[in-house]
């Protein structure tokens, strides 16, 4: 499936253009963008068709906080995610919830929380081939979740700092009236940084049987099981490769089975994790031959075939490829070696 983005993100644009004295159609199909999906509540807009939309708005409108005052008008952008997020307990339940289920929104990114001990911090981290880093996306994004905090705790509240990826712009007061903190620029990913003592800011519309009635909703509309938080999709990948390495390799349509998934979703999710099915088959089988030759209970050909390879020459290629070492080498106690597995 190709990246996206929901049309209510993409009517919020259009909508807000429009007030502008902007053309709505004329600049959808300006950006190659179907008018009618974006009047469709369950429509999505491929992601290259949306950038352009970006860029073509951008272009009409030379206000460099256009993007940004998008985001203020959250009241025009009522949509389940938003529902189940606003009705958490606390900032720090919201913002999971909202990295867990932003796919109902978009697949093209993900807003992962990192939390630390003093400071925690939300990235953006986009698909691999989303392309190009463009700012109004970045802006709108990092408003929208400002915003939201501000509005679902009735707090006056500002990040501790926020950073961009994109080049510093020349005009950078709009940013810091809006974010009210430091704001850096040409950083290596786009990123919200707050207090850790924020997350458990209590949210003014909490209601636990609310979020327990949508997420039971919302994971049948995904169509896949929950995703934990503790452990990333690629950690639960390699954990089902390691139980079924029995002399064959799983498929990723076979772990896409075990997971209770789709292949293509799966492929979707690992893509945004930045690895590969086949790096993780890779990784899974170097740390499993590295146990088997350490523990020396199995033969070099003993391992090869447990690990799924047609002969031990194979093998021997692959493990070298990884360690830097031939499997002989490293049973006799070459053990100090990192994996260069390629995707």
């Amino acid at each position: 499936m190709s990246l996206f983005v929901s049309s209510l993100i993409v009517s919020r644009i259009v909508e807000a253009a429009v007030e502008r004295g902007v053309d709505g159609d004329a600049l959808c199909r300006a950006a190659a963008v179907d008018p009618d999906v974006v009047r469709d509540i369950d429509g999505q807009v491929e992601i290259g068709p949306y950038l352009r939309l970006w860029s073509e708005v951008t272009r009409r409108i030379t206000d460099p906080g256009f993007p940004l005052s998008i985001a203020r008008s959250w009241n025009k952008g009522h949509n389940l995610l938003r529902f189940v997020c606003g009705s958490s307990s606390t900032v720090g339940e919201a913002l999971e919830r909202s990295s867990r289920y932003l796919r109902l929104l978009t697949n093209a990114v993900t807003w992962p929380l990192e939390r630390g001990d003093d400071v925690s911090v939300l990235a953006m981290v986009r698909a691999a081939d989303i392309g190009a880093i463009t700012r109004a996306p970045d802006e709108f994004g990092c408003a929208e979740v400002v915003t939201l905090i501000r509005v679902f705790t009735g707090v006056d509240w500002n990040p501790r700092e926020v950073r961009f990826a994109f080049p510093e712009p020349a005009d950078t007061s709009v940013h810091r009236h809006f974010f009210r903190a430091p704001v850096h620029f040409s950083q290596p990913r786009t990123e919200i940084h707050l207090e850790t003592s924020a997350l458990a800011l209590p949210l003014l519309g909490a209601d636990p049987s609310v979020v327990a009635f949508f997420e039971s909703y919302i994971e049948k509309r995904l169509g896949s099981a929950p995703v934990t938080t503790s452990a990333s999709v690629a950690d639960q990948v390699k954990d089902v490769l390691a139980k079924n390495l029995r002399g064959d390799v799983p498929t990723l349509e076979d772990v896409a089975v075990l997971l209770d998934i789709s292949g293509r979703t799966l492929r979707r999710r690992l893509t945004l994790e930045d690895t590969s099915f086949q790096r993780l088959v890779d990784e899974t089988r170097f740390a499993c031959a590295r146990r088997h030759l350490e523990e020396k209970q199995l033969s070099v050909a003993e391992v090869a075939f447990l690990l799924g390879f047609s002969e031990p020459s194979a093998f021997h290629r692959a493990f070298k490829r990884w360690a830097g070492v031939t499997p002989q080498v490293y049973a006799r106690g070459a053990r100090n070696v990192s994996i260069t597995t390629r995707s």
